[in-house]
């Protein structure tokens, strides 16, 4: 209950896309491709890996139609968004 879901998505033939409503959303650093973008989900209900638990999904585009998502959920947001954004920044062009 008090624990955190991690899940990485590759999507190499497509642009990750986003799946469900966000509450808000900023542009974070991902050192190997510039940008991404993560979204804020706070207690979502549409997103049924987040449990009713904040989430923060990290979308990043690899700059050749495909990229990764990265969604986590925690106990809050804090800790969500903390998760997301360690393992986003570590995708490099290595992990293609």
């Amino acid at each position: 209950p008090d624990g955190a879901v991690l899940i990485i998505d590759r999507t190499p033939d497509e642009v990750p896309q986003l799946g469900g409503d966000f509450e808000s959303t900023r542009e974070v650093p991902q050192p190997a491709f510039g940008s991404a973008t993560e979204y804020v989900f706070s207690e979502s209900e549409s997103i049924p890996e987040c449990n009713g638990n904040a989430c923060v999904d990290i979308l990043i585009e690899d700059g050749a139609g495909g990229g990764w998502g990265v969604l986590a959920g925690g106990p809050d947001e804090a800790i969500a968004s903390e998760v997301a954004s360690r393992v986003a920044k570590s995708i490099s062009f290595g992990d293609v």
